[in-house]
């Protein structure tokens, strides 16, 4: 039982520092005080993420609550080559939810920076052999770091008893998405391995837009691993006897329940470790971002894409246009996932569905990551591809419609995309959607497989973004590394059909 005077005196404590005080600086100050750290940028920065990186070098430990694409890796990656350059790190790990973050990451590591990044994936044994390759950066999703430094034992897997052959590898630790797997609730065994850690590296970063959902009984678990007690307190138990009630419900027996009239001391608690960061603050952004989520592509995935490509290349040759076609659509298809075969002798075609599709992987991963309460368009190019997205929408329980060839009355699904609070996403075609619609309530959009043509696709991008937008809004292009998707970007962005440039010999297939 905590003592109310215990309660009284944390909540009390005068020797919390405030980091909102860098908000208020200008541009030319901010530029004055990385001059001061000596800080130096590998890529221009807007202003949030000079005063965020300021912050990171200033301060060992920091939670950097960002919203979508304000540039949180960047950031990050910032901070660490800044830390490297002036001898206080030698090796950094930075922690991700899923297989697709670590090759994501690989790929801004290149972008932002000249160090050198070892992605840790595939089995136990391969991931330590990894591990003793010479590197900067050493990217491994939560579920790696279990598959590394837990053991099963009675049943259940816990902790290694000795993981510090590990944690003395490293200075500085990222946790990014640090609300999920697991970083957000002490009993789960990605928060005790990572608390083991968090003892002994000097330098820790938390990342997230989101950092709870309807309950702040979350914050305590991330904020202890990044400041080790300083903000929240070390113990769990004293955070809710300060802001929580704790009421009986008979099916989790005893739930914690935020009391509203503490939300102005808490955020004081939370701005000692943390700076915060809403899109409505950057107002140096551009009114539309582009991200590219790219993925590798899976071993059996790609074995059909070499052969699909050699047979393009002879097709080619041919001049047969509808060979040609067929080819083309075929090495789309096995981006999205699947592969339709015709034989000779069958009058239906076989369609064969790959067991590892890492775009429905990321459909799931950018859901959860969007804010609830922002409503996505989907666009899809294939039947077959929106019957797969349909699929794990329905798995994961998320609220949509469909607006396709298929669909009988496309006013009611619009009406209903628009007008419905419960449904979150427009899966649409693009050749369906791409005119007439507006779709403006909506600022995320994902392109799952992109339109050939510069025009359906400009077209399928003005459905969200149009005369009268206030807030920015992202595109999302899922690309599968290697595949058809990087070159149809590339020649949309030159205003150009990749299928008509294939034509004409425009185009390298072989890289």
């Amino acid at each position: 039982m905590i003592s109310k005077k215990a309660v009284k005196d944390f909540l009390a404590e005068q020797k919390l520092q405030n980091l909102t005080w860098i908000k208020k600086l200008r541009r030319a100050k901010l530029r004055e005080l990385a001059k001061k750290y000596k800080l130096k940028f590998y890529n221009p920065s807007y202003k949030h993420q000079i005063a965020s990186t300021i912050l990171g070098v200033k301060h060992n430990h920091l939670l950097l609550f960002l919203d979508m694409g304000l540039g949180k890796t960047k950031i990050v990656l910032d901070i660490i080559m800044h830390r490297k350059a002036n001898k206080q790190i030698k090796k950094t790990l930075i922690l991700v939810p899923n297989v697709i973050s670590i090759n994501s990451w690989g790929d801004e590591v290149k972008k932002h920076s000249n160090l050198i990044c070892i992605e840790l994936y595939g089995t136990k044994t391969e991931r330590l052999d990894k591990l003793k390759n010479a590197g900067d950066i050493y990217i491994l999703n939560y579920g790696g770091l279990q598959s590394l430094l837990a053991t099963a034992k009675g049943g259940k897997k816990v902790v290694d008893k000795d993981i510090s052959w590990f944690s003395n590898m490293f200075d500085l630790i990222v946790w990014d998405e640090i609300h999920s797997s697991g970083c957000k609730n002490r009993k789960t065994l990605t928060w005790k391995i990572s608390n083991q850690l968090s003892k002994k590296v000097k330098y820790r970063y938390g990342l997230t837009g989101t950092p709870f959902g309807k309950n702040p009984i979350d914050l305590w678990a991330q904020f202890f691993l990044i400041d080790r007690g300083e903000a929240l307190s070390s113990a769990i138990s004293l955070y809710r006897e300060a802001f929580f009630t704790q009421k009986y419900n008979p099916f989790t027996y005893n739930d914690w329940v935020f009391n509203p009239k503490m939300e102005g001391i808490l955020n004081k608690k939370i701005l000692h470790s943390s700076i915060r960061y809403a899109e409505s603050e950057a107002l140096d952004l551009p009114d539309k971002v582009y991200i590219k989520y790219k993925m590798k592509f899976p071993e059996e995935n790609f074995k059909y894409h070499r052969i699909v490509v050699e047979r393009l290349i002879e097709d080619l040759k041919t001049k047969n246009l509808q060979k040609i076609e067929n080819t083309f659509m075929a090495l789309r298809q096995i981006s999205a996932g699947f592969l339709k075969v015709k034989h000779e002798d069958e009058e239906e075609a076989t369609i064969i569905d790959f067991k590892n599709n890492p775009k429905l992987n990321a459909i799931e991963e950018l859901l959860l990551e969007i804010p609830e309460d922002e409503k996505i368009v989907i666009f899809n190019e294939f039947i077959k591809s929106g019957d797969m997205i349909s699929e794990t929408l329905e798995k994961i329980n998320i609220n949509y419609v469909r607006l396709y060839s298929k669909t009988k009355d496309k006013e009611l699904a619009k009406d209903t995309f628009l007008n419905n609070p419960e449904c979150r996403v427009f899966l649409a075609n693009s050749q369906s959607a791409a005119l007439a619609l507006n779709l403006q309530l909506s600022r995320y959009c994902i392109f799952y497989e992109s339109p050939v043509s510069p025009i359906v696709r400009q077209q399928a991008e003005k459905r969200v973004h149009r005369a009268g937008s206030k807030k920015r809004v992202f595109y999302y292009d899922l690309i599968i590394k290697q595949s058809i998707d990087a070159k149809i970007l590339k020649y949309i962005k030159e205003g150009e059909d990749l299928f008509n440039a294939l034509i004409e010999n425009k185009v390298d297939l072989r890289n």
